[in-house]
């Protein structure tokens, strides 16, 4: 009888020494400290204000809160996100306090954007360059670069400089990233000095040959080219931009522009503002610029009665060759 009582004793002794064994360091007991007969415990015994925890501030937390987020198959308190179906309640955790805040850039994102990019079913893996994000939902083009920064994804490729960042969307569909639209919306590219970035032949096509456009200097596209009608010149472009006479010809050749008149043959290239103003140019000059009409043989070309007085009748006695003995085409309105 003696010995079962001491065998009794003993082994509640042995007991009485595992349950109240409280080191934390003792990760052989059945598992470990988190193992079943730990579950009731005191885990501030081990977990002592912050020194054990994972980083993020607990202090909200009474004892009792712990099996919450940590049970023993999970004590690492590592959510389950795979019940998350949107991504409305992300931002309801992710404060910086009971897990970890959204990041700094991500600022300019709703939460009901993040499984976009964030799959629940792998929730510790971070969006890369191998996976196609649903842009579907990226309502803004201010988001873009957010991510397009060559970390979270490529980065905007280096033919892209020129371009105001909220523009995007002007080329690419966000319901079919990978494919830039066959007729961009033209009407947010203000800046005409930009349009060789894309019309260089690759990214869309090049500047034509006819007319010959290489004459033309970039920031001239819009006096011809309306960014709301962009397939579809003007029909009276606006010539204020040209200032160089020598590129009339290239459009005034019958087919993107009216021909040059017959009987303007005589007349060189760069004589065209002599009677044609930039700033009005359907209505020849009243007094056209003389200076440059070097040659008498051209005088009657417009001194017809058409396109401007006839010679008197006292003139026809006289060749045109002689007219500048009496007209000086510095001062052509006095003798």
């Amino acid at each position: 009888m003696k010995t079962n009582k001491k065998v009794i004793f003993g082994l509640l002794l042995i007991a009485a020494l595992a349950l109240g064994a409280t080191a934390c360091g003792n990760k052989s007991m059945n598992g470990g400290p988190h193992s079943p007969e730990w579950l009731f415990r005191d885990c501030n015994a081990c977990h002592a204000g912050a020194t054990a925890m994972s980083g993020l501030d607990h202090s909200q937390y009474t004892n009792q809160d712990c099996g919450q987020c940590h049970t023993i198959d999970n004590p690492s308190g590592m959510y389950d996100h795979t019940q998350m179906t949107t991504g409305d309640g992300c931002a309801y955790c992710h404060d910086g306090k009971q897990a970890s805040a959204l990041p700094a850039d991500h600022s300019k994102y709703t939460a009901a954007q993040c499984l976009i990019c964030h799959d629940t079913k792998d929730i510790k893996k971070l969006p890369n360059s191998a996976v196609t994000p649903d842009h579907s939902k990226f309502t803004s083009a201010a988001n873009c670069e957010v991510c397009h920064n060559g970390s979270y994804a490529h980065a905007l490729p280096a033919d892209h400089a020129g371009y105001d960042k909220s523009k995007c969307f002007n080329c690419h569909d966000m319901n079919d990233i990978k494919n830039p639209k066959s007729t961009p919306d033209h009407s947010g590219f203000t800046n005409p000095a930009i349009c060789a970035t894309c019309h260089d032949g690759s990214a869309a096509g090049a500047l034509p040959t006819t007319p010959d456009h290489s004459a033309f200097a970039t920031d001239m596209c819009f006096a011809c080219h309306d960014i709301k009608d962009i397939e579809n010149p003007k029909t009276l472009p606006d010539h204020t931009a040209f200032t160089d006479p020598s590129t009339c010809a290239t459009c005034h050749n019958g087919k993107a522009a009216n021909a040059l008149p017959e009987n303007h043959a005589g007349y060189s290239v760069d004589q065209c503002f002599n009677c044609h103003d930039v700033n009005d140019i359907e209505n020849p000059q009243t007094v056209p610029d003389h200076s440059t009409f070097t040659d008498p043989a051209i005088c009657a070309t417009c001194h017809d009665g058409s396109a401007a007085n006839a010679m008197p009748d006292n003139h026809k006695a006289y060749n045109n060759d002689m007219c500048f003995a009496c007209h000086d085409i510095n001062d052509i309105t006095n003798i």
